[in-house]
């Protein structure tokens, strides 16, 4: 009987998607998870990588695999270093971002009564949840301009241009799993897929141009929530939320600055302190952990303190807190509030942002700042 792994673990539906988007084709996507799996398995005994020579590799796995482990290297998920000058072995380590999955083999009939089962469970939608998929099914895609679009902007890496164009092909071919709401509360479909710059590609049902109104620093907004009312940094804290300007006065406090104005570089900065800082298992000293404590030295403390209050490795995680809280003040509040009032209205949610016609804006933006009144006390800035 062949075998297959089943991810699961905190985040394992975003790396499900990216592998669908990563390897259009199902042959390739399963020697991936085949090969990360394996790696898993071996890792856990070797912490400092393991040591695979390339022609094994192509053995085992197939000609693809050089393919495969290029992407994954891009994507942040794998690093791979020569096990000495002049060898052809490789040492493969999985980075933080895959350690906190876990892969369990299972069999040919155990993995279709899985897929099965994840089939059922994404039919039952809530109400609100129902509306927001239904929206998202009627929505129109230009997928020729997009086309031309990706075929002539300079993108950093093949690896980017290849995603994008995967991507309009699932779109033309409607090959997208069902919406999914996670057990936080956020949905997953394929708003929440799609790259940022081909969001103007899509109208909604009828023609009109779509908005984005999204909450800067939606995430760090969040854990106002960890702060005493009468706490006096609180106050600072939102008037660096409600200005939008927590990632740049961060970047001030840190040895070696990131240009800002950089979207890779920004996207780096961002992963680099929530990794470190907000959403890490254990207590340790980087410079960005030093960088946090100087900006919001109470703040620090009330994060450090959440962390020790939860056991490393299970569901319960601040992260998951935040990410509960996020979905209860976009979708349970601000787009329930606005399809209540106008219930023909095309609106849907991805994760911190608001996509609506560009008619309903002034109305959705003022949805969003009562949620946020409601529950942190203080309205945040929104973009578009």
């Amino acid at each position: 009987m062949t075998a297959h792994f089943t991810i699961f673990g905190t985040n394992s539906s975003t790396f499900k998607t990216y592998l669908r988007f990563a390897f259009a084709d199902e042959g390739m996507r399963e020697v991936a998870i085949s090969f990360i799996s394996q790696l898993w398995i071996a890792q856990n005994s070797r912490a400092e990588g393991v040591r695979i020579k390339s022609t094994r590799l192509r053995q085992e796995f197939g000609r693809n695999i050089g393919k495969i482990i290029a992407e994954l290297r891009a994507s942040g998920y794998l690093n791979a270093t020569k096990y000495k000058v002049g060898c052809f072995s490789q040492r493969y380590c999985l980075t933080p971002k895959m350690t906190r999955f876990k892969f369990e083999e299972i069999g040919e009939q155990k993995k279709l009564e899985t897929l099965q089962k994840h089939e059922s469970d994404r039919s039952i939608l809530p109400p609100i949840y129902r509306k927001i998929s239904e929206n998202a099914s009627k929505t129109i895609f230009d997928s020729e301009k997009a086309k031309a679009f990706v075929k002539a902007y300079p993108y950093c890496s093949q690896t980017a241009r290849d995603w994008r164009e995967s991507f309009i092909t699932l779109i033309e071919r409607g090959d997208f799993p069902a919406p999914q709401v996670d057990r936080y509360g956020r949905l997953h479909y394929f708003w929440t897929a799609t790259p940022r710059d081909l969001r103007p590609f899509f109208k909604s049902p009828d023609g009109r141009v779509l908005a984005h109104i999204d909450v800067a620093s939606a995430q760090v907004c969040l854990h106002a929530s960890l702060y005493s009312p009468d706490s006096l940094e609180k106050l600072r804290f939102i008037e660096i939320c409600q200005q939008g300007t927590f990632w740049n006065l961060l970047n001030e406090q840190l040895p070696v600055q990131f240009d800002l104005k950089n979207e890779d570089s920004k996207r780096k900065l961002k992963e680099m302190v929530f990794q470190d800082t907000f959403y890490a298992w254990r207590t340790y000293s980087s410079p960005y952990t030093e960088a946090f404590k100087r900006l919001l030295p109470e703040l620090a403390a009330l994060v450090i303190k959440e962390r020790r209050n939860r056991i490393i490795g299970s569901a319960d995680h601040i992260s998951t807190e935040m990410q509960e809280l996020e979905s209860t003040i976009i979708i349970k509040t601000a787009i329930a509030s606005v399809l209540n009032e106008s219930p023909d209205a095309y609106i849907c949610s991805l994760h911190d942002c608001v996509i609506c016609t560009d008619d309903m804006k002034n109305q959705v933006k003022n949805a969003i700042n009562a949620a946020f009144l409601g529950k942190l006390g203080f309205a945040p800035k929104l973009k578009e």
